[in-house]
């Protein structure tokens, strides 16, 4: 969602940069009293760029209590093989190299360490 709204924001710039400018030579007889123009074209940028700031604080912290639940598992291979599935997104033959496990038995130990997660953090 974070991408989907910064690509609205580039858009949104985008489209700002491309509002005609004020012609002073020419008397206006009517203004737009709905806010559309320029400054609605701002105050949706701005409002766009706080909501992708919040998503990003919030997720931020998801992060970080994600971490701290994997690091309060008693398995360090577990401990691990999460982090660096979950956290540094490895895929598992990866894993296998970096941990001197085969594919196949980190596979199985991922099946493990989430059941282990699961009784710990979500009562399952």
């Amino acid at each position: 969602m974070i991408r989907i709204r910064a690509q609205e924001l580039q858009k949104l710039k985008e489209d700002t940069a491309y509002i005609s400018a004020i012609r002073y030579d020419k008397v206006r007889v009517q203004t737009s009293p709905d806010g559309s123009g320029i400054s609605k074209a701002v105050e949706d940028s701005v409002s766009l760029q706080l909501e992708i700031e919040k998503r990003i604080q919030r997720l931020t912290k998801k992060r970080h209590d994600i971490i701290t639940q994997i690091e309060g598992m008693e398995n360090p291979n577990y401990i691990e093989l999460l982090k660096l599935k979950y956290i540094d997104d490895e895929r598992f033959e990866a894993i296998a190299c970096s941990m001197g496990y085969s594919y196949g038995r980190i596979v199985h130990m991922h099946g493990e360490a989430l059941q282990a997660f699961g009784r710990k953090y979500l009562g399952q």
